[in-house]
């Protein structure tokens, strides 16, 4: 007669497999991590000598690290503009909208979704850079220039608006 292993320790001996082999590998990434370090740190090392020896005094500590801009609104080119300009083409003549809702319009329209809330304050100052861009193109009027407290309001422009000249 065969010998019955109860399942709670049938589950509990599969959860053990399952975290030691995450375990293993997690190991494995961090060995492969520290000898991407090291060599890294070597690098830095022998440049930091040969910016030593140049002619010109500078020292190596003093140089600045590169900001690296990782958030960016990754849309197409134009389907920011296009939602925007359609979003605003479907209000009645002289209606306009605040910023916040043109970039909620623009989040529909595009159907973008956001993995953090960092993501979100991008596409907002996309929206809101792009607007003000338009603006000064001339193909959208700024009806109410914002503030901290309350945002600008755009719309399409209408006849009788005064045309913006540069000179």
């Amino acid at each position: 007669m065969n010998t019955r292993i109860p399942s709670s320790i049938n589950w509990l001996a599969k959860k053990y497999q399952t975290v030691k082999a995450e375990l293993s590998e997690v190991e494995t990434e961090i060995l492969s991590l520290e000898g991407k370090r090291d060599t890294l740190t070597n690098d830095l090392e022998s440049l930091e000598r040969v910016i030593s020896m140049h002619e010109v005094p500078i020292l190596a500590h003093e140089i600045i690290n590169v900001r690296k801009n990782s958030l960016q609104a990754k849309l197409k080119y134009g389907s920011l503009t296009r939602a925007i300009l359609g979003y605003l083409k479907s209000f009645a003549t002289y209606e306009d909208a605040n910023t916040t809702e043109v970039c909620f319009a623009v989040i529909q329209i595009l159907n973008i979704e956001f993995s953090s809330a960092k993501e979100v304050k991008t596409i907002k100052n996309a929206v809101r850079k792009r607007l003000c861009n338009l603006a000064s193109e001339g193909q959208v009027v700024c009806t109410l220039k914002g503030s901290r407290n309350s945002p600008s309001r755009y719309r399409l422009p209408q006849l009788g608006d005064q045309k913006k000249l540069n000179f």
